[in-house]
């Protein structure tokens, strides 16, 4: 983690990926913690579907229990998403972090 900036570097193709690079353009949908937006990443000129997931929303969760599993919920769906690898799957690309968000950067299907 990058300690000045409170970003976690992601690699995608021998490249950094900051939360930092992206412009958030339009919504695509939302979830009760999330919300799933296309993504410009500036250096690379490229468009991606970004999940992103509130920390905080997640942490002011009054029950513990349901708070933790929460938590481990958004961890196992980052490591399947690092594991699914096929032509008929999205293809992921990237997770990072910033002091607010966590951000899972997949591949975007246009036309649904």
């Amino acid at each position: 983690m990058d300690k000045n900036s409170g970003k976690e570097k992601a690699t995608m193709s021998g490249s950094k990926m900051m939360s930092k690079d992206f412009v958030f353009e339009s919504q695509l949908g939302t979830g009760a913690f999330s919300k799933v937006m296309v993504g410009l990443h500036k250096p690379t000129n490229k468009h991606y579907a970004v999940k992103v997931v509130s920390k905080q929303t997640i942490l002011n969760i009054q029950n513990e229990e349901e708070r933790a599993r929460m938590a481990s919920v958004v961890r196992r769906e980052a490591q399947m998403l690092r594991l699914c690898n096929h032509a008929n799957i999205v293809k992921f690309y990237a997770s990072m972090q910033s002091l607010q968000d966590l951000y899972f950067i997949t591949e975007l299907c246009d036309g649904g």
